[in-house]
């Protein structure tokens, strides 16, 4: 009988360790550019196409969609971590209580924002600052605020659901989640601004690429040895 020397495989275990590392590197830094990439194509092709108006009104909106990632981002952190913790207990049915709290969470956050954008529209441009001189914007604002608000479920439930894809041996998904996110955003854009379309169409193009994106993910529970698991 042959004996693999301690330093080889101390080697092998390393590689593995390394290889694990890279690769939930790779899949937490496209996860995390996820977020901000919709409102960057926006800020490009709007620039571009819709004149210094339509760039303006974006830049008022710009405010409001940071701090809304950042509540999705603290969510998505926080239960992650808990999570983690309870799978090394061993107490999975805790792990999917904290899983469908997150996702509950996530979602319902996002609709309570959602619903005072779609009913006080206006109110809401002017805290932004479409208001006094620069109330010739408040069309524009208004647009590219309701089409950016129909994709706040997505976005959250997104950021939530990618945050556990690492620790549930899925590092695929979020990059190929991003990639879809990233094409279907910039062929919508162009489509809309080639069509005359206003930053309503913008924002709602943003959200329909969100939409996409969470169908990807959503992808990852079609398999059966998933820890990720909805229980309430």
């Amino acid at each position: 009988m042959r004996f693999r020397p301690l330093l080889s495989i101390a080697d092998d275990g390393n590689h593995i360790i390394r290889n694990t590392f890279n690769a939930s590197l790779i899949a937490f830094i496209v996860s995390s550019l996820t977020s901000s990439v919709g409102s960057l194509i926006d800020g490009v092709i709007i620039g571009q196409f819709l004149g210094v108006d339509a760039t303006a009104a974006f830049g008022l909106v710009s405010p409001a969609l940071i701090l809304f990632a950042l509540f999705g981002a603290v969510i998505a952190a926080g239960a992650r971590n808990r999570f983690t913790m309870l799978i090394g207990k061993g107490d999975l049915k805790g792990a999917g209580g904290v899983f469908t709290v997150s996702v509950i969470l996530g979602v319902g956050l996002a609709v309570m924002m959602m619903i005072p954008m779609f009913l006080f529209p206006d109110a809401v441009c002017v805290a932004l600052g479409a208001s006094g001189s620069a109330g010739h914007l408040l069309d524009e604002t208004r647009g590219y605020l309701l089409g950016i608000a129909v994709g706040f479920p997505a976005m959250n439930a997104s950021r939530v659901l990618t945050a556990y894809m690492t620790v549930d041996n899925d590092r695929r998904l979020p990059v190929i989640s991003s990639v879809v996110l990233t094409v279907t955003d910039i062929g919508l854009d162009l489509w809309a601004a080639m069509t005359g379309g206003g930053t309503f169409f913008m924002g709602l193009a943003t959200s329909v690429s969100h939409y996409a994106a969470l169908a990807v993910l959503l992808w990852h529970f079609r398999r059966k040895d998933r820890l990720t698991r909805f229980s309430l």
